[in-house]
């Protein structure tokens, strides 16, 4: 009778490989979650940075063409940053010879029925010393009554009245200015009736721009917001403040 059990067969054993283990069975099974795999790497838009970068350079270029337009001082191309001629840098308008013994500074403002009553009652006196070259006066045109006004017209007639000044013709335009002034708070007349002013003394075409473009607007704006005056008018003579009502003609002799 022969044993039932016989000796599997003998397998060859091989030496294992440097660095490697061998396995030692098979591996149990996994009942977890499926293992991470990062997703691919998303490829850029290009599309949508092109037409970001196109959109920046165009607002760019367009602020600066901007800048450009309000800095420019080409004569065909007045601006609202403009200067008048003959400005002072505390933003007074410079009338008569310099270096005389006395300079006359006025703060005015053409909706005050006040600056009316000085004009009327020194206004002649200040043109003959300016005529005869014996002072030099600096004149302040204000906007402070423009709360007074829904249209700005301290703003708009002080502008347009330095338009008058930039051909020469201040005296003449503010003389109309004043004759026509309007009640405070009456409905004020709008740029056409300044520019009508100037037509009837004689001013034209280069004068209607100006005021119509408004040019010299945010020079009156400036000058009025840098303005250290307790009230208008005020005038100055040789840095001293007149008395309210005082007689010009008496403080320059």
């Amino acid at each position: 009778m022969t044993d039932p059990w016989q000796p599997p067969p003998a397998h060859p054993v091989q030496p294992p490989l440097r660095g490697h283990v061998p396995p030692h069975g098979p591996p149990p099974p996994y009942y977890g979650p499926p293992p991470f795999v990062p997703p691919p790497p998303k490829r850029p838009n290009t599309g949508l940075i092109f037409t970001i970068v196109i959109a920046v350079v165009v607002l760019v270029a367009a602020g600066i063409g901007g800048v450009v337009w309000l800095t420019s001082d080409g004569a065909d191309e007045p601006t609202l940053s403009a200067t008048p001629k003959n400005a002072t840098p505390d933003y007074g308008l410079v009338f008569g010879a310099s270096g005389k013994d006395k300079t006359v500074e006025v703060y005015l403002d053409f909706l005050c029925p006040a600056c009316k009553t000085w004009h009327e009652t020194n206004g002649r006196v200040l043109k003959q010393a300016i005529a005869d070259s014996t002072i030099k006066a600096v004149l302040h045109p204000l906007a402070i009554l423009d709360r007074m006004s829904s249209s700005e017209y301290s703003t708009r007639a002080a502008a347009a009245a330095v338009c008058a000044a930039d051909e020469d013709r201040w005296f003449d335009y503010t003389d109309a200015l004043w004759a026509n002034q309007p009640p405070e708070s009456a409905e004020h007349p709008g740029d056409p009736a300044l520019i009508s002013i100037g037509e009837q003394i004689g001013l034209g075409d280069a004068f209607a721009t100006c005021v119509s473009e408004g040019r010299f607007l945010d020079w009156v704006r400036t000058g009025t917001e840098k303005a250290a005056i307790p009230a208008v008018p005020t005038v100055l003579v040789n840095g001293a403040e007149q008395p309210l009502g005082s007689d010009l003609a008496a403080a320059l002799n």
